[in-house]
């Protein structure tokens, strides 16, 4: 019974967050990749130790300790073997996975440097549709802050639809090296091209400094109602949907590198963009055969809320599952370079135009997550899941098939009166 009820709690909790993530209808919701941890030991220990096995085996891991706890206190069976069971199981895995988490799975390689550049906010607390001249003072503000860097790095990041969109990304990079000129290193930036009428691409693009574009990462998860509204015909009318949402982004499908030259060399950054460093299974993608992690995000539109902090702590998370570093570049803030070890090394400051210059240690290879992703505790919640679906099967075959033979077993074993018996008529 108590091995059961474990089950059924963990069970289902694990296979919803298994096929939440699947669906894309959530991010990491749910998952400690969007908890806010105010323990730094506890944070510290999760980033090192146990993120190994990504933002849903993480959860379940969390979910298995609480439900283990919770039956044997409501059993009241701490001392018997199978009050135990659950309790020891939980146990075993926390140190499995602590011990596969302390190892490097991934190997040392080339050190870039990157500049990372936020901008000042046109218009602060409104969004851009709300804003006249928008775009052309976003880029006056980057280039300001770029300018003040007080080196050359290997490459200069700015955040999230930092440059101006055009047809293509040709367009783009021609656009702005004509309004601005040639840049001192290569850019990754934010951007948007055409996908048809109605309809977008929104980019993590990356040019040289005479602006030829070298490649581009398109964002695969569009945000409903901020980058696409479903089912508009009929909810575009809505307020001031249709008017600050006016096309839809297209969905991109590569998930390949970004190869970005380095003093002859080659450096592969997998990046995504915006709220998609939540999904570990996003990450995950890019990841595979990059040596280092980049996010593009703006969140400006979310003022001083947590929305910066909840990024940032989902991206160390990221990081740490991978065992590569992460540059996150937001429009105003906050802005970070992030160890392998999900270890915070630089950041700038909110809502106010600022750079940071920090080395980038790649790393090759591959964690246990980065190989199997969440195929493994897919199949463990599967399998409680069953077994928790076969054991409320059998008791309820077994009491309907069974009643009146248990009423029969039990008056038969009701202890009968001898004096009873003897002064019976006979």
């Amino acid at each position: 019974m108590i091995i059961d009820a474990h089950a059924h709690v963990t069970g289902p909790m694990e296979m919803y967050e298994y096929f939440r993530g699947l669906s894309g209808t959530s991010g990491a919701g749910a998952r400690v990749g969007r908890f806010e941890i105010s323990d730094e030991r506890l944070e510290a220990s999760l980033q090192d130790h146990l993120v190994e096995v990504g933002g849903v085996g993480l959860t379940g891991l969390l979910v298995a300790t609480a439900a283990a706890l919770g039956v044997a206190v409501g059993e009241r069976r701490w001392r018997s073997w199978r009050g135990s069971v659950p309790l020891v199981t939980v146990v075993v895995a926390l140190v499995a996975v602590t011990a596969v988490g302390s190892v490097w799975w991934t190997t040392p390689g080339q050190v870039i440097q990157v500049a990372l550049v936020q901008a000042d906010k046109p218009c602060p607390g409104d969004f851009a549709q709300n804003c006249p001249g928008y775009g052309d003072e976003l880029l006056d503000s980057y280039l300001e802050s770029t300018a003040r860097l007080p080196s050359t790095p290997d490459l200069i990041i700015w955040g999230e639809d930092a440059l101006r969109g055009a047809e293509t990304l040709d367009d783009v990079g021609a656009h702005f090296v004509a309004s601005a000129g040639r840049l001192a290193a290569p850019l990754l930036a934010g951007t948007g091209t055409s996908a048809g009428p109605g309809r977008f691409y929104r980019w993590a693009a990356l040019f040289d400094t005479d602006g030829t574009p070298l490649g581009g990462y398109a964002k695969r998860r569009p945000v409903p109602f901020g980058e696409y509204v479903p089912l508009r015909s009929v909810l575009g009318g809505i307020s001031d949907v249709g008017r600050l949402v006016p096309s839809d982004l297209m969905p991109g499908r590569d998930a390949s590198p970004l190869a970005v030259p380095v003093d002859g060399e080659i450096a592969l950054l997998g990046t995504v963009v915006s709220w998609e460093v939540t999904f570990s299974r996003l990450v995950r993608d890019v990841a595979q055969d990059a040596d280092g992690l980049v996010t593009l995000t703006t969140v400006s539109s979310y003022d001083t809320a947590a929305a910066s902090d909840q990024l940032l702590a989902a991206a160390q998370l990221r990081a740490a599952e991978q065992q590569k570093p992460m540059a996150v570049a937001a429009t105003t803030g906050q802005s970070a370079m992030i160890l392998a070890s999900g270890e915070v090394i630089a950041k700038t400051a909110l809502l106010q135009a600022d750079q940071a210059i920090a080395d980038m240690p790649l790393r090759a290879g591959l964690t246990p997550f980065g190989r199997t992703g969440d195929a493994p505790v897919g199949l463990i919640a599967a399998t409680l899941l069953a077994s928790a679906i076969v054991r409320v099967w059998q008791r309820s075959d077994t009491t309907s098939d069974g009643t009146g033979r248990h009423i029969e077993t039990a008056a038969a074993s009701i202890p009968q009166d001898p004096a009873r018996d003897a002064s019976a008529p006979r």
